[in-house]
């Protein structure tokens, strides 16, 4: 592949956040633009925000700053804008729904060219969208090129509404890492925002009986805060576990986090593709999730993880005393998971763009 082969644009609603959505934005653009010219599209922001996210040099920005208008003029705003930046670009990957339904239209009404491919990346759980933002995706991704969806599961429901362009290609792992956790430590991880998505609340009482069981361990809460972060704080006092749970603020050293943990924990209502359980492997954790409809199921591996019935507190909570109680098997699944995380790194996914890059453009030829 020649340097800067493509010209792409990543369009996103924000890219200035601490989620998942925005780390999976900055690491693909990180890794496209070593052999391509690549930019980030951001449509809420403006100049003065900033990537809580490592970002590369080689990456051009553009903020559209369309936060500040109301919903009408945004979308007035948002129609004239984007297509001055996009007309002339190879490939162009929407990164959320309401973004791709507009390249949907600019397609049908033919405002960018045949030859400039449309890429719809669905980042979120599928039935994490509004029905009637889902309802205008299966009518308007028809006249996408491609539809990118994160777990085969996703992709099954794009087929059922007719929509069949689709591939799987799951997000490049964020983290890189020559340590890995020793599983000696007693503590039992979970990161994310602390809104009721996230289901900490459910992660705490499930392990009340097992955290005061097992005193010498205690449950990390790391994230910053959402709208469950004062219901979170009332259930650890309800429950008398100050000194068993700890609620730390999102931080960028977040490796350090890992690496002094034994054990990573998720129960989500829904998931995507939950980043956090790659991050967990690459540092040795082993896993314990429950079978939110996508995300864990195509990230844990027997050999590296426990997956446990939905919102199956019992389960959770014996699958969670099993790692305790049996260090062996915590360290045979760190070891198990290093390895298993191997299928996300960069190359490998970096090679799945690249092959889709390939085939748009032999149809286009």
């Amino acid at each position: 592949m020649n340097k800067k082969m493509f010209k792409i644009s990543l369009i996103t609603s924000l890219f200035s956040g601490k989620g998942g959505t925005e780390r999976a934005v900055i690491n693909l653009a990180n890794n496209l633009c070593n052999t391509n010219k690549v930019k980030i599209i951001s449509v809420f922001t403006n100049k003065n925000d900033t990537p809580k996210f490592p970002i590369s040099e080689e990456v051009e920005i553009i903020h559209l700053g369309l936060g500040k208008y109301n919903f009408l003029y945004r979308i007035y705003k948002l129609w004239r804008e984007l297509k001055k930046h996009i007309r002339m670009d190879d490939f162009i990957i929407g990164q959320v729904p309401f973004i791709n339904i507009l390249l949907a239209i600019y397609k049908f009404f033919k405002i960018i060219p045949f030859e400039c491919k449309t890429i719809a990346l669905e980042h979120t759980s599928f039935f994490a969208v509004k029905k009637t933002t889902r309802l205008l995706t299966f009518i308007t991704y028809k006249y996408i090129d491609i539809v990118v969806s994160l777990t085969q599961y996703s992709a099954q429901q794009f087929h059922k509404k007719g929509i069949h362009r689709t591939k799987i290609i799951p997000n490049v792992v964020s983290f890189t890492s020559s340590r890995t956790s020793t599983c000696s430590k007693k503590v039992i991880l979970s990161v994310g925002r602390m809104s009721s998505e996230k289901n900490f609340v459910y992660i705490i009482e499930s392990l009340s009986d097992i955290l005061k069981k097992n005193t010498d361990w205690q449950l990390h809460i790391i994230g910053s805060e959402g709208n469950d972060t004062q219901n979170i704080y009332n259930t650890i006092q309800k429950l008398n576990l100050e000194n068993s749970v700890i609620i730390e603020n999102f931080t960028n050293n977040i490796s350090e986090k890992y690496l002094s943990s034994s054990i990573y924990v998720l129960a989500s209502k829904y998931e995507g593709f939950p980043m956090v359980l790659i991050e967990a492997k690459v540092f040795g954790l082993p896993i314990v999730a429950h079978d939110c409809l996508t995300g864990p199921k195509e990230i844990i591996k027997e050999n590296d993880g426990i997956l446990t019935p939905y919102m199956d507190s019992i389960a959770f909570s014996r699958a969670v005393e099993e790692l305790i109680k049996d260090e062996e098997k915590r360290v045979s699944f760190g070891k198990n998971a290093v390895k298993n995380a191997k299928e996300f790194s960069p190359n490998i996914i970096l090679n799945k763009w690249n092959n889709l890059f390939k085939e748009l453009k032999d149809v286009t030829n």
